[in-house]
């Protein structure tokens, strides 16, 4: 749903930002209340800042003062509008892209981009990995049946809960700094330590714990690799047991 004031001019949003700034609201506070209303039309955190400084300093007209040098004409209303339905429509468009495509500089580009429109790079987060919708819907019914469990049982249902997971544990681990820490005189000379680094050789430990502590620690045999056949004998000749 769009904002319910997204037609604005900047004028208007600068008299907003000085009537906050009047209240002596937080520059956090001035921000977030325009941008609630005035949605993807909103000025920038930059450009709300600068004006505060502005008023601070003493400014009280809301208006672009007029310029001594030569009009910019590469940043204008319909090369900014441009630029925003362009990135909407790929959020992949490089600067470099859109400066071509209106045939401005680079830095004018930059200054639509980030200072007019908001817009800022960002990563894709990673996951471990992409599930189907049929391993989607089995997880949500296991944990369904989980809390079904817990809604009839209560806490004893989650004392019976055993865990496991996967480690690689290296044969030497070298000394941490905080592990090196020691009481000393005023006058005592400085103790050194010489960076190392973990062994090389590490083996791989799986550990399965529950509410009460570790119950099973497993070191994979050299040589062996963890496959579903491997896995379910531990289960079975390891694990049961220790249970």
């Amino acid at each position: 749903m769009a904002a319910p004031l997204s037609v604005c001019t900047k004028e208007e949003q600068r008299g907003v930002i000085r009537f906050l700034w009047s209240e002596d609201a937080p520059g956090a506070e001035i921000h977030r209340r325009p941008s609630a209303q005035y949605g993807v039309s909103a000025l920038p955190r930059r450009s709300v800042y600068e004006w505060i400084e502005k008023f601070q300093h003493g400014r009280t007209s809301v208006k672009d003062e007029e310029s001594a040098g030569r009009p910019s004409t590469s940043i204008t209303d319909s090369n900014v509008e441009d630029a925003r339905a362009m990135i909407l429509e790929n959020r992949r468009v490089t600067i470099d892209e859109v400066a071509n495509h209106f045939e401005i500089s680079h830095g004018s580009a930059y200054d639509i981009i980030h200072n007019r429109l908001g817009f800022c790079e960002v990563c894709a987060r990673l996951v471990a990995k992409e599930f189907t919708e049929e391993q989607k819907n089995n997880r949500v019914a296991i944990c369904q049946r989980l809390l079904d469990r817990y809604a009839n049982e209560g806490e004893a249902f989650l004392t019976r809960i055993v865990t496991g997971d996967e480690t690689w544990v290296h044969h030497f681990a070298p000394e941490s700094k905080r592990q090196t820490m020691e009481w000393k005189h005023p006058g005592s000379p400085v103790k050194k330590k010489f960076k190392s680094q973990p062994s090389a050789g590490k083996v791989m430990l799986t550990i399965f714990w529950d509410s009460q502590g570790v119950i099973l620690e497993h070191y994979l045999e050299r040589g062996t690799t963890v496959n579903s056949v491997r896995y379910t004998e531990m289960l079975s000749t390891e694990l049961k047991p220790a249970i």
